[in-house]
């Protein structure tokens, strides 16, 4: 288990260098930071759901997911066999989309459509490198 400054010295290699900062770390670091990713995404969609929705719109429509994110991001890797550098690149992409957008919020609405894309996004910038 990775203690707290870890984790914020590797989320700064992540999030200030290029995309290449997955290969910096190894498997069970990464897997780590898959992990940690996970918390932070669970933690944002139970404060979010918390609270009342500051922009309602057609997005949040639906059913509340019945899952957390942990367990999303696990099937995920397992189904599409994605690497756990896909996550950290995902995660990546959902924290500029989030920035960009004030409309949008991560909560048990969204938790869906919003992690299979970046998800999705992630997988494909890192097969493209690949190729």
């Amino acid at each position: 288990r990775m203690n707290h400054t870890e984790v914020r010295i590797k989320k700064n290699i992540l999030l200030n260098s290029n995309k290449y900062a997955c290969e910096i770390l190894d498997d069970q670091e990464i897997l780590g930071l898959v992990d940690t990713i996970c918390e932070i995404l669970n933690k944002m969609i139970k404060s979010n759901d918390a609270r009342k929705l500051r922009h309602p719109s057609l997005m949040y429509l639906g059913f509340r997911a019945c899952y957390d994110a942990t367990y999303f991001v696990q099937r995920f890797m397992q189904y599409s066999q994605a690497s756990p550098s896909c996550v950290v690149l995902g995660y990546h992409y959902l924290v500029q989309l989030l920035e960009r957008f004030d409309d949008l919020e991560l909560n048990s609405f969204t938790i869906q459509r919003l992690l299979l894309v970046v998800l999705m996004l992630g997988y494909k910038s890192l097969e493209d490198l690949e190729i």
